[in-house]
């Protein structure tokens, strides 16, 4: 199903001339003594051979799949149904295909009405660009991922080993400090989080393409690994590794390559030196196949929710400057009686152009048949639908509402529930941060 898709990968990058290369049994080293990266127009026709794959297996197994355009568009929705929330003491109804659709509230109007929509939303995709832009937008997308991603920052990082000193667990946490580690994890998961994972390794200072595939034991032996030997902490996300997949699900790499190849390098990194970090893990042979052996982004799960509230905060100016509607009521017996229906069209016509023509910046003088009256419009339950789309934000993200945003406060320390949502992220943060550990 996947090989003739990796073989021709494995074409691309063998092709080049770069510092190892795979026959498909083994790395073959060409470069000894430096790294030679692949060009990186090759290196964006992988990425982008690679994407057009998942989506194809995706579409395989999911037969439909929306576009971030599609959750935009679905949440712009939510806008006129809040803008038309008045009350009248007569709601104007009118019938439409033996069914009755009110268009104040948007009832019976399919596509607005919550009653009409009977569908499932479908899988989100999103690119590694669209998940890029989505971040660095700031607001609440980057708040939810440095909530999940910033753990280590908060839980801490230790390294227990029972064979060493508390002595010596000082000089390794103060190297910790030194090559920020943590650091280092916190990115890990960010990318992890943004693009489906990500793979963290370190530089050693005598790392060369061939030292670069070895295992653990090997570099002992060769003295590479020893005391003050990391240069630096290497941090990628998917889309600037390609690992050398098998589809056998019994064998013993089938999760986990024994190794990974570095297009920045040039090279094969051994899979033992890697801590390869997926914080949205897909169960099953089949979602691992859909996955391409990564995970899914985190942004699928909740964006469609954050569009819902931009959108209902953008209505509210609106609503402000139309809290009330101005209509014109007049008797029209006696024009039906000497002229027809037909000058009332006349009249209505007229009339609606002007007022489409008149504005605060652009007023207009109306010359008015019968009695204008205010329609005073009700936003009275508005606030419980922007209370209940931030907690439908906060229960898809895993992060209590009280933690996203700014909450009132009781008179006494008992009305205040941040110490009780603390918690709740404590709880769902601790098993992100396990999963990591």
């Amino acid at each position: 199903m996947g090989v003739s898709y990796w073989r021709e990968i494995w074409r691309m990058i063998n092709g080049a001339d770069t510092s190892t290369c795979f026959d498909g049994e083994a790395v073959r080293i060409k470069y000894n003594d430096r790294f030679k990266a692949l060009p990186a127009s090759k290196q964006s026709l992988i990425n982008a051979r690679i994407e057009n794959e998942q989506k194809t297996r995706m579409l395989q197994y999911v037969r439909t799949m929306d576009s971030l355009d599609d959750v935009k568009k679905r949440s712009a929705e939510l806008v006129p149904l809040i803008l038309n929330n008045y009350k009248t003491s007569k709601p104007l109804s009118r019938a439409v295909m033996d069914s009755i659709a009110n268009l104040p509230t948007m009832a019976g109007v399919k596509g607005q009405d919550p009653a009409t929509i009977n569908y499932i939303v479908p899988n989100l995709y999103i690119s590694p660009q669209e998940a890029a832009a989505v971040y660095s937008q700031k607001g609440l997308p980057e708040t939810i991922i440095n909530k999940k991603g910033k753990s280590p920052l908060l839980n801490g990082m230790k390294i227990k080993n029972p064979k060493l000193s508390p002595a010596q667990h000082d000089i390794i946490r103060d190297d910790m400090v030194k090559n920020g580690l943590a650091n280092s994890n916190v990115n890990s998961i960010i990318q992890s989080l943004l693009y489906g994972g990500a793979l963290l390794f370190p530089m050693f200072k005598r790392d060369t393409p061939l030292s670069m595939g070895l295992p653990i034991e090997a570099l002992l032996k060769y003295d590479i690994i020893g005391k003050g030997c990391i240069s630096h902490i290497v941090v990628l996300d998917r889309w600037n590794c390609v690992h050398i997949p098998n589809w056998n699900p019994t064998a013993q790499d089938f999760l986990y390559p024994k190794y990974y190849y570095i297009p920045f390098l040039g090279a094969h990194v051994a899979g033992e030196r890697c801590s390869r970090i997926v914080t949205g893990q897909q169960y099953g042979y089949w979602a691992v196949l859909m996955t391409l052996g990564w995970g899914i982004s985190d942004i699928p799960g909740w964006i469609e929710s954050v569009y819902n509230y931009y959108n209902v905060m953008s209505a509210i100016p609106t609503m402000i400057a139309q809290m009330s509607v101005v209509v014109r009521s007049m008797n029209v017996d006696g024009i039906l009686a000497t002229e027809g229906s037909n000058i009332l069209d006349d009249i209505d016509l007229e009339n609606t152009v002007k007022v489409r023509e008149s504005s605060v910046n652009n007023p207009i003088d109306l010359d008015v048949i019968g009695e204008l009256k205010a329609i005073q419009r009700d936003f009275k339950e508005v606030p419980n639908l922007v209370r209940l789309i931030r907690q439908d934000v906060g229960g898809r993200a895993n992060i209590p509402e009280e933690l996203l945003w700014s909450s009132e406060r009781g008179a006494f320390s008992s009305g205040d529930t941040t110490e009780g949502a603390q918690e709740k992220q404590w709880e769902s943060i601790k098993y992100l941060h396990r999963d990591v550990a």
